[in-house]
């Protein structure tokens, strides 16, 4: 079966687990002093790197999570449901910046510049 509930479960906990690791990577890499030596292209690239990782990932999590949704979702609910996941997706999308920066407002956050 191509959509085994359990094989697109695992396949999200990949997905988690790979976004976890590629947030920490680019905290680490973005965190570390260049040091002595010219090592800018390389610290862009490892950025650059990870979030093509995240965003590989979350764009494949993302997928899977709302095709098996809309599977076990019947015909006569599609509407509402598509209704509900595009406005908690705009809702998120609209927060998501406002709750970053409170977070910097509530621990004083500067910029290093």
């Amino acid at each position: 079966k191509p959509w085994n509930q359990l094989h697109c479960w695992k396949i999200c906990l990949c997905c988690t687990a790979v976004i976890g690791a590629a947030q920490l990577g680019f905290m680490v890499v973005a965190i570390t002093p260049n040091g002595k030596g010219n090592h800018g292209a390389l610290f862009l690239a490892l950025l650059l790197l990870m979030r093509l990782l995240m965003g590989f990932a979350s764009n494949l999590a993302s997928g899977i999570n709302k095709l098996m949704a809309q599977k076990i979702t019947p015909k006569s609910q599609m509407v509402e449901f598509q209704v509900q996941y595009n406005s908690a997706v705009v809702l998120g999308m609209a927060l998501a910046p406002l709750l970053s920066s409170a977070v910097g407002v509530a621990v004083a956050a500067h910029s290093p510049g």
